[in-house]
């Protein structure tokens, strides 16, 4: 879902106003699987004198293991500017013109006027609870 507008004053005795909910765009997630093996010689296990084949295999798979969780999370943000990693809308992060709601458009096009100022859109985007 894209998301409804903000919040509206209502004064009392008057109706509620309602909003539709717009359909977004769509997302698909599909898990990929990693992996990495070690192997090594019969010769190199044999002439191992201090063990440390069989204890520096694991502790360096599991350095790679968390090395590429982290350089695939952080993707998103290195490649940001390329076709590499794109968002749901099939752009790269710091695309500047993704694809937007109506409202979204609105707002952009009356700062861009400037008939809103940067302060007046935050008001009018974060309701008040007073």
């Amino acid at each position: 879902m894209a998301g409804i507008s903000v919040l509206q004053e209502k004064p009392e005795n008057s109706s509620t106003a309602y909003t539709e909910m717009k359909q977004g765009a769509s997302k698909r997630v599909e898990p990929l699987t990693y992996s990495l093996g070690i192997r090594t010689s019969k010769e190199l296990y044999d002439d191992d004198r201090y063990g440390l084949v069989g204890k520096k295999g694991p502790t360096l798979l599991a350095r790679s293991a968390a090395f590429t969780k982290e350089m695939i999370a952080w993707n998103v943000f290195n490649q940001g500017f390329t076709s590499a990693v794109t968002t749901f809308d099939g752009n790269p992060l710091f695309y500047n013109t993704h694809a937007l709601s109506a409202e979204h458009r609105l707002r952009r096009s009356l700062l861009e006027q400037r008939v809103l100022s940067q302060r007046r859109v935050h008001i009018l985007t974060v309701p008040r609870w007073t």
